[in-house]
């Protein structure tokens, strides 16, 4: 059962990234109230990766390092449990 949560939290934080990154291609969406609750869910994590900078040029793989980093990280916990 704890394994399922971690599993499904993991997911759906892996699915937020993605939209927070598809968000970048449209700058009028930002203006939408909900763009500013997945911001602060989403930031914190991607503070931690910035410190690496990760962008070349106009292209960050801010998003791409976190989402591998979860990956992994799904992958050890279900190798534990």
């Amino acid at each position: 059962m704890i394994l399922f949560i971690i599993n499904n939290a993991i997911d759906i934080f892996s699915f937020l990234l993605v939209v927070y990154a598809l968000l970048s291609w449209f700058p009028e969406a930002h203006n939408s109230p909900w763009s500013g609750y997945l911001y602060q869910i989403v930031e914190p994590i991607l503070k931690v990766f910035r410190k690496f900078n990760l962008q070349f040029g106009t292209i960050d793989f801010t998003v791409v390092a976190a989402l591998i980093a979860l990956r992994i990280l799904k992958n050890v916990i279900n190798m534990i449990l």
